[in-house]
C-alpha cells in the first residue's frame, strides 16, 4: 500500500471516528435517553419522596408523548392525558397554587383522533404568558369532542409585570400545521386584548 493510499486511509478513518462520536454526543442527549434517565430516578426516589417521584413520573409520561413526532394521529384521550399532566407539573410547580378549569365534553362514542401536540402549543402559551395562579381569574378551558368534530377554547388573563415576551412563533407554527393536516377543515380565532388572551379552534370531522 502506497504513502497517498496510506494517508486516504487514516483520513477517512478519523472521519468515521468523528462521526461515531457525534452520534453518540446526539445519542446521549435523546429523548430516549432521557426518558430512560427519568425512569431511573423515579424507581429511585419512590421509596423517599413521593412528591418528586410523581412529578418525575409525570415529567416522563410528558418525554414519552413528546417522541409520538412520527405519527401521524393519535386518540384524542392520549393528547387530553397530555394536557393533564401538563396542568399537574405546573401545579407541582406552583406549589397546588394554579387555578385553571378543565371542562371536557363527549356527545360522540366516536373516538376523534388528531394529530398529536395541536392543542398542547394553546396550553402551554397559557402557562408561559398568563397568569396561572390568579385565584380570581382562572385558566379556562373548554373542549366539545361531537360528530361535527372538535372544539377547543381556551383563555388566560395575561401575566402584569415580569414575564416572558411573546414571539408569536408557537401560533404561526401552530396555524401552518393545521393548514398542511386540515386546509379548510378548521377555524382558528384569536382574540388578544390588553388583560385578556382568548383562542378558539375548530376542527371538522376528524
Amino acid at each position: 500500500m502506497d504513502s497517498i493510499q496510506k494517508t486516504k486511509n487514516v483520513a477517512l478513518l478519523k472521519q468515521q471516528n468523528l462521526e461515531v462520536e457525534n452520534q453518540f454526543l446526539k445519542e446521549q442527549l435523546s429523548p430516549h435517553f432521557l426518558y430512560n434517565t427519568l425512569s431511573y430516578f423515579y424507581s429511585k426516589t419512590l421509596n423517599f419522596d413521593e412528591d418528586l417521584a410523581d412529578g418525575l413520573l409525570i415529567l416522563t409520561d410528558i418525554l414519552r408523548y413528546s417522541l409520538k413526532t412520527d405519527v401521524e394521529k393519535v386518540p384524542l384521550k392520549l393528547e387530553i392525558e397530555h394536557i393533564e399532566n401538563l396542568i399537574k407539573i405546573n401545579n407541582l410547580r406552583f406549589n397546588g397554587a394554579v387555578n385553571l378549569i378543565f371542562n371536557k365534553k363527549f356527545e360522540t362514542e366516536d373516538e376523534h383522533l388528531i394529530s398529536p401536540h395541536l392543542l398542547i402549543t394553546l396550553v402551554e402559551n397559557a402557562f408561559k404568558y398568563g397568569n396561572s395562579i390568579d385565584k380570581e381569574n382562572p385558566i379556562r378551558i373548554d373542549l366539545k369532542s361531537n360528530k361535527e368534530g372538535l372544539s377547543f377554547e381556551i383563555s388566560n388573563k395575561k401575566a402584569i409585570g415580569f414575564k416572558t415576551e411573546s414571539t408569536g412563533i408557537g401560533i404561526v407554527s401552530l396555524r401552518k400545521r393545521l393548514d398542511f393536516l386540515y386546509k379548510k377543515d378548521y377555524i382558528l380565532e384569536i382574540r388578544d386584548e390588553a388583560l385578556w388572551y382568548n383562542v378558539k379552534l375548530f376542527i371538522k370531522g376528524l
